[in-house]
């Protein structure tokens, strides 16, 4: 299923969870929880949870893994130990997340995650339940009985390849993050590329306490506030999501370009033959 463009949009910027399917459920969050949530850990999870193998190609080179060589799928696989031990239910309200295990599909072949479904039965009063309607198995919660019986159990898929494509795709337009990947035309590309990434690692680990500290929504929170064209002050500014703060730097920046060029253009500065048509319409 493909993510519905403005239904991610309504969602992203009102704060309406998006339900993936009935084990899945995507939260979008506003700017008061995730600073209450700690920015850089909202960050370091929601990166982690829509990375692409590109993305952690000296981490995979290093492990004996081409990052070209497999899917984001199959870089969840890589991950998914990683991810348990995060706090996932703040952006993904996952069934189960913490105790899935990894299963091979008997009729494809591809691995899913899942648990295994138990059915009980209470032989004192007759219930029937599972371990998805209760947490405690040996005592009824109809009659309190302890003569409880396991009369079956079924594996059960949670996440599978289509159903990570589709939160992951979600959750990147929802945040408002690009994907890019640049493919290397052969080893030699691949070297200089992983080289590449590895020096800007150090680069990041050389920083200070003080820049890795540093936050990235304050300057756009503080920009946005104080500009004529944003509807919200300090106060009410933490009530919207961070889907909607994207949106409306994106907008913003948009509309002050256009007001610039044409600016230029009435000044006679700017040669309105020469412009990219593009540039001027702020809508799209």
């Amino acid at each position: 299923m493909v993510n519905d463009e403005l239904k991610i949009f309504r969602e992203s910027v009102t704060g309406t969870d998006h339900k993936i399917s009935d084990n899945i459920i995507v939260k979008n969050r506003t700017l008061g929880d995730i600073c209450d949530f700690g920015e850089s850990e909202y960050y370091n999870l929601t990166s982690l949870l829509c990375a692409l193998p590109a993305q952690h190609k000296v981490w995979l080179w290093d492990s004996g893994v081409d990052w070209t060589t497999i899917t984001n799928w199959e870089f969840l696989l890589y991950t998914y130990k990683q991810l348990k031990e995060l706090e996932v239910e703040f952006v993904l309200d996952i069934k189960n997340f913490k105790t899935l295990e990894l299963y091979e599909n008997s009729q494809n072949g591809e691995y899913v995650f899942g648990y295994t479904k138990k059915y009980y039965k209470c032989n004192d009063c007759g219930l029937n339940f599972t371990n998805d309607d209760c947490e405690i198995y040996d005592v009824c919660s109809n009659c309190n009985g302890t003569n409880i019986v396991l009369e079956g159990e079924e594996p059960k898929v949670v996440i599978d390849k289509m159903f990570w494509f589709e939160t992951c795709d979600y959750m990147r337009k929802a945040n408002g993050f690009t994907q890019e990947e640049y493919e290397p035309l052969n080893e030699y590309s691949k070297k200089k590329m992983v080289n590449k990434d590895r020096k800007r690692i150090a680069r990041q680990q050389e920083r200070s306490e003080s820049e890795k500290n540093k936050s990235m929504l304050l300057p756009l929170i503080a920009s946005l506030v104080n500009h004529q064209s944003f509807k919200y002050n300090y106060e009410d500014v933490w009530n919207i999501t961070i889907g909607a703060l994207t949106e409306s730097t994106h907008r913003i920046q948009k509309f002050v370009n256009y007001m610039q060029v044409m600016g230029g253009v009435y000044a006679g500065n700017v040669s309105y033959d020469k412009l990219n048509k593009d540039e001027l319409n702020w809508l799209n």
